[in-house]
């Protein structure tokens, strides 16, 4: 009996090892990902960014000369401006399909900030001056770009969330 007992204690000690391995294996490459939505929300709520809105998902384009489609070169993103067109804040975050991916979204992102930072320039000179020190950050997949007057502590947020 005790022979019998040790084998039963030594499977089901066993059992448990593989179901452990086997969860383990399944969860590998898929941690809890943050959505794009949660790093720009958390941004303009911790900043007290005031008067922003979230851009409608079909409205980037408009802004961004991005394929949108996914599986392109965006997984996820979520873009948020200011209401008032005095003003030249906003925070996106994008997922990119790839991290190899940056270099390109990064042109497209220093286009969009040119663009933007144009129509600033003579209307308002203290809003173009805080569009040309925007900040782009990249973490794996997660790029943010960041106008606001503390982009570092947007920065912080964002890599926070990613940790």
């Amino acid at each position: 009996t005790t022979t019998l007992f040790l084998i039963v204690l030594i499977l089901i000690v066993a059992s448990l090892i593989l179901a452990g391995a086997l969860r383990a294996l399944r969860t590998a490459g898929t941690p809890d990902e943050v959505s794009a939505d949660e790093i720009t929300g958390q941004i303009v709520e911790k900043l007290a960014l005031t008067n922003m809105t979230e851009v409608p998902r079909d409205q980037l384009t408009k802004h961004y000369s991005v394929n949108a489609e996914p599986g392109v070169l965006l997984q996820d993103y979520s873009y948020y401006i200011n209401q008032s067109a005095n003003n030249g804040t906003e925070v996106t975050c994008f997922v990119l399909e790839s991290e190899e991916l940056f270099p390109e979204l990064e042109k497209i992102v220093s286009e969009h900030i040119a663009s933007k930072a144009a129509g600033f320039k003579e209307m308002n000179p203290a809003e173009y001056e805080m569009i040309q020190r925007y900040t782009v950050e990249q973490d794996g997949r997660y790029v943010l770009v960041a106008v606001t007057e503390n982009n570092a502590a947007a920065v912080k947020i964002f890599l926070s969330m990613l940790a």
